[in-house]
C-alpha cells in the first residue's frame, strides 16, 4: 500500500477529521505528447487512462470507504491524434459522502492527489510516492528506510485543534511480495483478494456506461 494511502486510511480510523463528507483524488500530470509506447495509444481492451491509472486510484477509494452505490462519469479525449481516453471525472455516490476521481494529462500546476473533507477538518496531500522515482533511479528496495518522504513532501492536516503538516507513513512495495510469498509457501489468504480487482472492474464499466449513455449508474 502506498504511503499516502496508509497515512489517509489511519485518519480515518482514528476519526481525525470527523465524519467524512466530502473526497477527491486525483492522478494528474502534463504530458500532452502521445506515447512512444504506440500499443498505449491503440482504442483496444484495457487501454487508455481509466484502465491505466484509473484502477489504481478507484481501488484505493474502494479500500478507503467500500464500494459506492451509484456512480457518474465522464471520459474524454483531449490529446491530438490518440485513439484512447485521457481524461475521466467520475464521481462515486455514497449514502453519506461524495468520492470524486479525476485524471488528465494537461494539469500544468497540479492540485493535491488527495484531499479529505470532514465535518471536523481537511486532510490536504500533494501526489510524492517516492518509491517509483527511486527505482527509476536504481536504488534497491529494503525494509528499513525505503518508500521515505522528504520533508518538502509532508501533508496538511487542518483541525479544529489546529493546522499542520504530517508526514505520510512508509510504503513499501516489499510488503505486498512477502505477503504472496507467505501465502503462497504457507497457504495462507492472499494479499488481495480476487473480489478486489473484480469490483475495481465494475466500477471502471459502470464509468464507460455512465459517460455513453450519459446517466447515472446504480450499482
Amino acid at each position: 500500500m502506498i504511503a499516502i494511502l496508509k497515512r489517509c486510511k489511519k485518519i480515518l480510523q482514528e476519526n481525525t477529521l470527523g465524519e467524512i463528507v466530502d473526497v477527491e483524488i486525483r492522478f494528474e500530470r502534463y504530458n500532452p505528447s502521445l506515447s512512444i509506447k504506440s500499443w498505449k495509444e491503440k482504442n483496444q481492451d484495457g487501454s487508455g487512462v481509466l484502465w491505466d491509472l484509473g484502477s489504481h486510484i478507484i481501488d484505493q477509494a474502494l479500500v478507503l470507504f467500500g464500494f459506492p452505490t451509484q456512480i457518474h462519469a465522464n471520459l474524454k479525449q483531449f490529446r491530438k491524434n490518440t485513439e484512447i481516453g485521457d481524461y475521466f471525472d467520475i464521481l462515486l455516490y455514497y449514502p453519506d459522502k461524495n468520492v470524486r476521481l479525476k485524471a488528465t494529462f494537461f494539469a500544468k500546476e497540479v492540485l493535491p492527489a488527495y484531499v479529505l473533507q470532514g465535518r471536523n477538518g481537511s486532510f490536504l496531500k500533494m501526489r510524492a510516492d517516492v518509491q517509483e522515482d527511486d527505482l527509476k533511479m536504481g536504488k534497491t528496495p529494503n525494509y528499513t528506510d525505503w518508500g521515505t518522504e522528504n520533508e518538502h513532501q509532508k501533508g496538511i492536516l487542518h483541525t479544529e485543534k489546529g493546522r499542520c503538516e504530517i508526514e505520510s507513513l512508509h510504503g513499501n512495495y516489499l510488503e505486498l511480495f512477502q505477503k504472496l510469498h507467505t501465502s503462497i509457501v504457507e497457504n495462507k489468504p492472499v494479499p488481495v483478494h480476487p473480489e478486489d480487482a473484480i469490483q475495481t472492474m465494475r466500477i471502471i464499466e459502470a464509468a464507460q456506461k455512465s459517460s455513453e449513455e450519459k446517466i447515472v449508474v446504480t450499482l
